[in-house]
């Protein structure tokens, strides 16, 4: 997410210095190729189609 146009008004140090951090302290950076497929994958799924359940 830090590497997408939402924290384009972030400083530059702020928008190198995250994606190195989780990827390589917290092996928590996601792509934007993996999030998309995350979020389709959601949004198709049969057992997410009701609203306003957790």
């Amino acid at each position: 997410m830090v590497t997408t146009a939402l924290f384009r008004n972030y400083h530059r140090l702020f928008q190198k210095q995250i994606p190195l951090f989780q990827t390589c302290i917290t092996k928590g950076f996601v792509s934007e190729e993996l999030v998309g497929e995350q979020v389709a994958e959601v949004i198709t799924a049969r057992e997410y189609n009701q609203s306003r359940a957790y």
